[in-house]
């Protein structure tokens, strides 16, 4: 995928949560269900993005009584 392709997705994206009735945590929300939906398509249990201005965003997908997820 070339940076057009991903700035068209970003902004097509961006243009459905701004037109939608859903709040801003509910957003918030789908945009982390899709978070989960592509780690688990990936097989993935974390990633990260370096931002701009030096900060790292990070998505972890975490068991909850602490033992590790095999996603492999």
């Amino acid at each position: 995928m070339n940076n057009e392709e991903r700035d068209n997705i970003l902004d097509r994206l961006e243009q459905v949560l701004i037109n939608s009735r859903l709040g801003t945590e509910e957003q918030v929300a789908v945009v982390m269900l899709l978070a989960f939906n592509l780690l688990a398509a990936s097989r993935a249990n974390a990633v990260s993005l370096a931002l701009s201005d030096g900060r790292t965003l990070s998505v972890k997908l975490e068991n909850p009584n602490g033992t590790p997820l095999l996603t492999h």
